[in-house]
């Protein structure tokens, strides 16, 4: 009986420290500086734009705390912004989804992943904006 119990307990270790590795491995990957290029996607507002103001670069910090900060380089004319804003939000991850959450714990981006390369990540937000993130 002592024997059967140390191989189960041996076995669910192993299956514990599996997922806890597979997690640890999938935070890794989204740790570090990624360059960001933000894009509207939705063809319907293609012309009313030019293709420039459509288009917003910046770069995205994430650490292994879940800490994120946000740096955009809008400009004039920009959909996004007209000016540089930063912001530093949380994020958790719910499936293929990735969540940015400020102080108050509440969901403020919720990006859906739409690709994911070793050094590439494409996000989708409400299927109109896509930011890609490179390494």
């Amino acid at each position: 009986m002592r024997r059967f119990f140390i191989i189960i307990s041996g076995v669910l270790l192993l299956i514990f420290n599996q997922c806890a590795t597979e997690k640890e491995s999938e935070e890794n990957y989204f740790t570090g500086i990624w360059e960001a290029e933000w894009y509207l996607v939705d063809e319907d507002m293609h012309g009313m734009f030019s293709e420039s103001d459509i288009t917003m670069n910046g770069q995205v910090v994430i650490d292994r705390d879940h800490t994120v900060e946000i740096i955009a380089y809008g400009f004039e004319g920009c959909v996004f912004t007209s000016d540089t804003a930063m912001n530093m939000l949380h994020f958790e991850f719910q499936d293929s989804i990735l969540n940015l959450i400020n102080k108050e714990k509440e969901v403020v981006f919720s990006y859906r992943i739409k690709e994911k390369l070793p050094d590439k990540l494409t996000l989708l937000l409400m299927d109109d904006i896509q930011l890609t993130l490179s390494r």
